[in-house]
């Protein structure tokens, strides 16, 4: 995918009432105007914040229609008992997390997971390059 495009899907799911050209990704393009960029960076996360639950029901259609079977959550334990429910359902003893914030505050080592269950926490190492 290119980075056009990346940039174009982005904006289609922070705005998907507006009509997007393959130009439009410029206004998400990061340049050397700082001000500039705090302030996309604040009106994306006010924008985020105002329409959450339209852009969680656009994750979850096209999750759902990539094969992934979503499930939300209000509150953290509810989200362990969940993943401990599928682990006994599934006769699951592996869990796969990352080691972002959101899934430390799940405390699946308190969870009452089958005995012998393992998490694995996968830790992304630091990238030495700006990634776009």
């Amino acid at each position: 995918m290119s980075r056009e495009n990346f940039l174009n899907r982005i904006k289609n799911a922070l705005y998907p009432n507006q009509e997007t050209s393959d130009s439009s990704a410029e206004d998400l393009a990061i340049d050397n105007d700082l001000e500039g960029l705090v302030h996309r960076t604040v009106a994306i996360q006010e924008d985020a914040t105002e329409n959450w639950e339209e852009m969680f029901k656009a994750l979850k259609s096209s999750s759902e229609a990539a094969g992934w079977k979503v499930y939300r959550c209000d509150t953290y334990e509810a989200a362990s008992d969940y993943i401990a429910s599928l682990a006994f359902e599934r006769n699951s003893n592996h869990i796969v997390v990352t080691d972002q914030e959101c899934t430390e505050k799940l405390g699946l080592e308190q969870v009452n997971l089958p005995e012998e269950s393992e998490i694995t926490v996968i830790t992304t190492p630091p990238s030495t390059e700006a990634e776009l």
